[in-house]
């Protein structure tokens, strides 16, 4: 009986060191999706939300997920001796490639579309500023944490296209190629 008794415990203990070792990488993965908030520093300058849903196959030998975003942006734009912001929203959709096989965190690589429309509504400088882009290269590190919290930096770059500006909105004072720095934090579930 003592000799049944011990095996159990045997096979017990052996089943949850089993269960113990598996956790940290079967909970990784069963965490399918990240919401951050965030910001951005770029022209415009962005504060909002962000969404990545992890796909279950992997794109060029890589794992991947799909972002969405949805941020409120600002641009300070000098008119004669004084600042004039302007206000708006700007969304993006892009893939993003982790760099080190099987992991859904670390180093990255991202790209994707973005664009936006920021609206200046000052009584000497009003009108709409309006922009699109699909060179928008990122590099950046998802770092978790804890078990459902992350903190995420990034370094970038983006070349906009530009649409003709409404009212005393003139093209030819916003830079096309503007760096980007942005630090995000979230939640993954």
């Amino acid at each position: 009986m003592k000799k049944i008794l011990l095996l159990a415990l045997m096979i017990t203990s052996l089943n949850y060191a089993q269960d113990k070792a598996v956790d940290p990488v079967k909970r990784i993965l069963e965490q399918k999706n990240t919401i951050s908030v965030g910001f951005q520093l770029s022209e415009p300058t962005l504060i909002g939300f962000t969404f990545e849903r992890k796909q279950e196959e992997t794109l060029l030998g890589l794992n991947y997920s799909e972002i969405y975003g949805l941020q409120y942006g600002g641009i300070s734009v000098t008119n004669g001796l004084r600042d004039v912001i302007g206000n708006g929203f700007v969304g993006e959709v892009a893939l993003r490639f982790y760099l080190k096989k099987g992991n859904w965190k670390g180093f990255y690589t991202q790209t994707g579309v973005e664009g936006g429309t920021i609206k200046f509504s000052d009584y000497r400088y009003s009108g709409n500023y309006q922009y699109f882009s699909i060179a928008n290269p990122e590099i950046g590190f998802k770092w978790q944490v804890s078990k459902g919290f992350v903190i995420n930096p990034s370094i970038g770059c983006m070349w906009k296209i530009e649409y003709k500006g409404t009212g005393d909105v003139d093209n030819n004072i916003y830079n096309n190629f503007v760096p980007k720095f942005g630090l995000k934090m979230g939640y993954s579930f």
